[in-house]
């Protein structure tokens, strides 16, 4: 590991002499830092946005979805109110009855 750090480290300390020493080096690099900054934040942006538009499509696609069940229910009203008993209501009993 001692072997792979000392290289990385003695790199270092020649960018940063480099930069130290070179005034035009440290325009280069600061300028392409920036560059790298605003495209990183135009990307951020872009897929923020494109969250957005995902989560809006996701909830009309549920709006849509609750308004078909709801339509449903409104058709079949007389079902429901026969099946909605037969389902919950022995259930409810035997938590009543239990001790």
């Amino acid at each position: 590991m001692f072997l792979l750090v000392v290289p990385f480290l003695f790199l270092l300390a020649c960018a940063g002499a480099w930069l130290l020493l070179f005034p035009s080096g440290r325009e280069i690099v600061g300028r392409n830092l920036l560059q790298w900054n605003g495209q990183l934040n135009a990307k951020i942006k872009l897929w923020q946005l494109s969250k957005f538009t995902q989560s809006k499509r996701f909830l009309a696609s549920l709006r849509t979805a609750a308004n078909e069940l709801r339509r449903f229910f409104r058709q079949h009203r007389i079902v429901f109110f026969m099946v909605f008993p037969i389902i919950f209501l022995p259930p409810l009993i035997v938590l009543l009855l239990a001790p």
